[in-house]
């Protein structure tokens, strides 16, 4: 490399650092009390109701900001069955794809996966899945992350307790999250794109979402900020309890959020990356 490569790169590496990423900005959107798992057996159990078991559709939505990658953890869960290992919800994998599993026409046995969305630490998303009988489609901040995926069939279900946080029956510390999570709602319809784009814009415009609460079944804001209990404002009073002990998750305060948004510097801080580095393997 000569010294004019050498002089590219360098001005190129500024560039990108001061100015090519800056694709997010902080508002006063996530705020007031939340709640936190620590990634190490955190969680919420929620008793048995009638009405969490469901049929032919669900949607699943929450607001979550992640400390830590790599682990898997659930938003939503019922476990069906440790050895062989089974469960049904909405969950974050250990490489990073939101999943969600418990069709299946003649019992249990089907899941399916985002496209790969990579989330980062330290960002606030708005993150959904909706099952229509037919199809499952996954969300993030308001739009589609991949196509629709066939996943035709009735949805198995079970009397058990659901769970929040961890992705095991056991606490097991690699299948719990490891971030904050806000304004979880659950619903037994299918909610449209439109709807779920509605949530999103109503969380970054710093209000309660304005979707029709036909068919929610859990609705918990995280607003309490002290006690054992995140308290359901649907109908239906689906509480979950604090783990205990050890796997209790804690109640934060969130001043504001920095959330994803496009930004024209990013993309020239892309493109003057790409240039510079085939500068440099000239």
């Amino acid at each position: 490399m000569n010294k004019t490569m050498f002089f590219f790169l360098i001005c190129g590496l500024i560039f990108v650092q001061n100015y090519g990423y800056a694709s997010d900005v902080t508002r006063n959107t996530i705020s007031g009390n939340a709640i936190h798992f620590d990634g190490f057996g955190d969680f919420l159990e929620i008793q048995y109701d009638p009405s969490l078991m469901l049929q032919n559709q669900y949607t699943y939505e929450t607001w979550y900001k992640a400390d830590s990658l790599g682990d898997s953890g659930s938003f939503f869960a019922k476990y069906l069955n440790e050895s062989p290992y089974e469960f049904k919800g909405f969950s974050i994998t250990s490489d990073v794809k939101l999943a969600t599993i418990g069709w299946n026409p003649t019992g249990f046995g089907s899941s399916v996966y985002s496209s790969a969305d990579i989330i980062q630490t330290g960002i606030w998303y708005h993150l959904a899945v909706v099952y229509d009988g037919s199809f499952v489609r996954f969300f993030v901040d308001g739009q589609q992350s991949g196509p629709a995926i066939n996943a035709s069939g009735d949805i198995y279900d079970s009397t058990v307790p659901a769970y929040m946080g961890k992705s095991s029956l056991s606490a097991d510390p690699e299948k719990t999250l490891d971030g904050t999570m806000d304004e979880f709602r659950f619903y037994s319809r299918s909610l449209t794109p439109s709807e779920i784009l509605q949530s999103y814009n109503d969380g970054v415009a710093g209000i309660q979402s304005t979707v029709s609460t036909t068919s929610l079944r859990i609705y918990m804001a995280f607003d309490e900020g002290t006690g054992t209990t995140a308290y359901d404002s649907s109908s239906f009073s689906n509480d979950g309890a604090f783990g205990t002990l050890e796997n209790s998750p804690e109640w934060v305060l969130e001043n504001s959020g920095t959330i994803p948004e496009p930004s024209s510097l990013s993309l020239l801080g892309l493109a003057v990356l790409r240039f510079v580095k085939r500068i440099a393997k000239k």
